[in-house]
């Protein structure tokens, strides 16, 4: 009887949307989230698409994602189907970008949305890059969602070419991303580093790492001048430097440092 109410349990569990499940360190994180930016050889970057150059770069990356071997897993979201409505539930949840912010960068919608029955993982074609494979967790675990990113990564790179160069890596449309093409991003709830005045504090120690710890929501100070709030967003900035997981590895430890101030606070 207790095997089959811990069964139960577990199945209720791993039904949920990633985003109400309870992740690792989730007192203080409350999401964490890797993304990869891939470019096809031999096409120009979005911004600089003429003819039909989207439409093809589409139905490649489209081509190959029907070969993979769970496919029903998958569903596409072409986004001339989708409702303003949906189009907010995914801004929400971090996968678009927010219209005004589009508006403002000059970029282009991307032309299709695929993302997977938990909606954890989520690929854009055509929006910046060519391709970008994002991965989300609740709490803090990029593990995970490197191992599940760097599979997807390697099964289209059995496909297609991606661009790349012995001197700067993948070569990416946003020079911040040359090199490995990875952007590791987690969101904190910094309660108690706010109340201990640590903020300044950890902001030095992520820029050491070559990382940048941001306000989540960056529109009121304080009298200090610095954000009135309490989450905080801690985001690498360059791909450039060292492999993928040397910048996995410094992400883990920026984060676990900032998890013991916060603890101790």
């Amino acid at each position: 009887m207790n095997e089959e109410k811990e069964y139960i349990q577990k199945e209720s569990e791993d039904s949920k949307p990633w985003y109400a499940k309870k992740g690792d360190d989730s007192d203080v994180f409350l999401t964490s989230r890797i993304r990869f930016a891939r470019n096809l050889a031999n096409f120009p970057f979005p911004n600089r698409f003429r003819g039909d150059d989207r439409q093809r770069v589409n139905a490649i990356l489209l081509d190959v994602f029907s070969k993979v071997k769970n496919p029903d897993d998958f569903h596409l979201i072409p986004m001339e189907n989708l409702s303003p409505q949906n189009y907010y539930i995914l801004q929400e949840r971090g996968i678009l970008k927010p219209k005004n912010e589009v508006q403002n960068l000059n970029i282009s919608q991307p032309t299709s949305i695929v993302m997977n029955s938990r909606g954890d993982i989520s690929i854009l074609i055509n929006q910046i890059d060519h391709l970008r494979l994002s991965a989300f967790k609740s709490g803090l675990d990029f593990t995970t969602s490197f191992s599940l990113l760097r599979d997807l990564d390697s099964f289209f790179q059995e496909h297609v070419q991606f661009a790349s160069s012995l001197e700067f890596g993948y070569l990416t449309c946003a020079m911040k991303d040359l090199g490995s093409g990875i952007k590791f991003s987690a969101r904190a709830n910094l309660k108690m580093s706010v109340n201990a005045c640590k903020i300044r504090e950890l902001k030095k120690k992520a820029e050491e790492s070559q990382m940048a710890l941001l306000p989540s929501f960056p529109y009121y100070t304080n009298d200090g001048g610095l954000p009135a709030g309490i989450f905080y967003d801690i985001v690498s900035t360059k791909a450039i430097n060292g492999s993928d997981v040397s910048q996995l590895a410094e992400m883990e430890a920026l984060c676990s440092f900032i998890a013991f101030v916060e603890t101790i606070s």
